[in-house]
């Protein structure tokens, strides 16, 4: 098995261990650094929403829906280097970067 850590960093904070409050809108990370499950606590969105790992080229690494408030997403198979992490419900969405490192 393969370990990676992701590591999510607010686009406005070197801090990866603080809320991310969009207005309603709320986004917690958890464990940071990550090795091989991201943990995320979700607030203000409407269920399902769909999650996205888009990496800088634009393309899709990995989607996942998401049916509750609180989710963990596997990163072992992610490779190292920096994405974007979106997460939509159709009214809202939010976006980090993140990156991957071994």
């Amino acid at each position: 098995i393969k370990e990676f850590i992701l590591k999510l960093t607010p686009p406005t904070s070197t801090s990866v261990d603080e809320d991310v409050d969009m207005g309603a809108v709320q986004i917690r990370v958890e464990p940071n650094p990550v090795r091989g499950d991201l943990g995320l606590e979700l607030e203000g969105f409407v269920f399902p929403a769909r999650l996205d790992i888009v990496d800088m080229q634009g393309e899709t690494i990995s989607s996942h829906e998401v049916e509750a408030s609180s989710m963990l997403i596997d990163t072992s198979e992610i490779p190292q280097g920096a994405y974007v992490v979106r997460l939509t419900d159709g009214v809202r969405s939010a976006s980090r970067t993140v990156s991957i490192v071994r």
